[in-house]
């Protein structure tokens, strides 16, 4: 009996260890923004992987996202300390800090939809000559802006009894955008993927159908609205 309840114990201690040893934020961001992901500790080597397919070192990592949704995050390399890996894209992210206190934060500057996702900076630290492996993660949302516009189809003054294609446009050119119409009378329409525009077709309009029309524009949970009387 002494030996299981040891055994238990330490099994415990363990994978409390292990996932103190980690952490996550969710960073909501405006797009144009420039954003400093930092860490607290004093690693011997700060390693930063960033949003990214890696054909060669293909790599996924699997996190909750900021509405409680398990989903697989693509990863690639992009710095060891100072030193940055081949990249693509590196104009905009840098690395920052003071070396001597070995910083190596890593700034994105004039932040876009391209840029949101996973960034995980995986930290080795030296604790009595012994490794400590550390991970602090980051997922970046973009906020959601859509400028909504309606258009009439014939042009106003709409006139009782003539046929009428209410329309909604998004100005985004977002995956996994949804644009479309709701109503009292109709209610919310089925949703369209990837389609920037949603039409509400009426043979022939008459009194009853003036009600209030709600164009309703969805990404990855946020919502932008826009009414047409």
């Amino acid at each position: 009996m002494k030996s299981y309840c040891f055994n238990f114990i330490l099994f415990f201690q363990l994978l409390y260890l292990q996932v103190s040893g980690q952490s996550l934020m969710f960073i909501s961001a405006s797009p144009g923004e420039t954003l400093v992901l930092k860490y607290n500790y004093t690693p011997s080597v700060a390693s930063w992987f960033v949003p990214g397919f890696d054909k060669t070192k293909p790599r996924s990592v699997n996190l909750t996202d900021m509405y409680g949704q398990l989903k697989k995050w693509n990863i690639r390399k992009y710095s060891d300390n100072a030193f940055i890996s081949n990249f693509t894209h590196t104009n905009r992210l840098q690395i920052v800090g003071n070396n001597v206190s070995r910083e190596f934060f890593l700034k994105i500057t004039n932040v876009t939809t391209d840029d949101a996702g996973l960034y995980r900076c995986e930290i080795i630290i030296e604790n009595m000559g012994e490794p400590d492996h550390v991970a602090n993660s980051f997922i970046v949302q973009l906020k959601y802006i859509a400028n909504l516009s309606i258009t009439y189809d014939p042009p106003k003054p709409i006139y009782e009894g003539y046929p009428l294609r209410l329309c909604c446009l998004t100005n985004n050119h977002l995956s996994n955008e949804t644009v479309r119409w709701y109503s009292e009378k109709q209610g919310l329409q089925k949703p369209q993927k990837n389609s920037k525009k949603t039409c509400l077709p009426f043979v022939n309009v008459n009194r009853n159908d003036s009600v209030v029309y709600i164009c309703k524009a969805d990404h990855e949970g946020q919502t932008v609205t826009r009414t047409s009387l």
